[in-house]
């Protein structure tokens, strides 16, 4: 299924075109936000791209990531000016609402001063000047996408310069591997406080039933301990089976134990039990994903 643009809601979604029209520098790879020109664009193949996984830091006299990953693949790079009267957070929230409506990963992100200076986003990470703001008005997100048997990382980069200019910039790395990248506690907490839920883990297409790794489990202990003030409900969905459609009674048991697992495992790693709940919930709440085996996270309270 190639991910169609999202129209008729008001809100323009993200579109990963396919992998052609990635050698392609004049096809912009996603839908701008509302009125917003096009500054820049490149694209360029065989790219060593390093993905922030945290906030930049000071150390020893010199600024550095925390937390990165190295990627190999071609990287889209585009740049977007804002039209006047539009925040840097109303256009990030958009890029945000696009990507997490077709499933993407979010791996970290950050707001504001708790990124770090500006100037290292601008320079050290995305190569352009323009992007040097307000330290008080940037958001970065990373975040992970497969999709019609691609691997994506997609950066997203939104700021107010001092001038009161909005820019907004991606860059979309076609990976050249499958592998998993690493998500952070941060990538977790992110988009719980601010969108209420997430999806933890995923069938993927050769599977069956969705697998969460070791490191999601290790960030997600990390996440809730980092913040005390969240508690989950562990949401388990499954669909018709192989062999055909299943009752509703089976399919709700087999989505009860993948979130019971995931439980179980939040608790042996120390979690209290009473922040964290299993429900299955089998087909009968299909969400942006539709019909695909999942875990979500749907933080308590909202």
């Amino acid at each position: 299924m190639t991910i169609r643009t999202l129209l008729g809601t008001g809100i323009a979604a993200l579109t990963l075109l396919a992998s052609a029209a990635l050698a392609n520098p004049t096809q912009p790879l996603v839908e701008p936000f509302g009125p917003a020109e096009l500054e820049r664009q490149r694209v360029a193949d065989n790219q060593d791209y390093l993905l922030p996984l945290s906030a930049w830091r000071r150390a020893g006299g010199d600024w550095q990531l925390e937390q990165s990953e190295r990627l190999t693949g071609t990287l889209a790079r585009f740049t977007w000016r804002i039209a006047d009267g539009y925040s840097a957070a109303e256009a990030h929230r958009h890029w945000l609402t696009a990507l997490r409506a077709v499933g993407a990963r979010s791996l970290y992100g950050c707001r504001g001063r708790a990124c770090g200076p500006s100037n290292q986003w601008a320079n050290a990470v995305f190569d352009n000047r323009e992007l040097y703001g307000l330290d008080g008005a940037q958001w970065f997100d990373a975040l992970e996408l497969t999709e019609d048997g691609h691997h994506y990382a997609v950066a997203i980069y939104s700021v107010e310069r001092g001038n009161r200019r909005v820019y907004s910039h991606l860059d979309i790395i076609t990976l050249d591997s499958d592998r998993p990248l690493q998500i952070t506690a941060d990538g977790l907490l992110l988009p719980l406080r601010e969108h209420g839920q997430l999806v933890f883990a995923q069938a993927e297409a050769a599977a069956r039933e969705p697998v969460v790794a070791d490191d999601a489990l290790a960030a997600l202990v990390q996440a809730l301990r980092k913040d005390l003030s969240v508690s989950l409900y562990v949401v388990g969905h499954s669909y018709a089976g192989t062999s055909g459609a299943m009752d509703v009674d089976a399919l709700q048991a087999r989505a009860q134990e993948y979130a019971d697992r995931v439980v179980a495992s939040l608790v042996e790693r120390g979690i209290p039990a009473q922040r964290v709940q299993a429900a299955g919930v089998g087909p009968l709440a299909p969400g942006t994903l539709g019909r695909v085996d999942r875990i979500e996270l749907v933080r308590a309270g909202r």
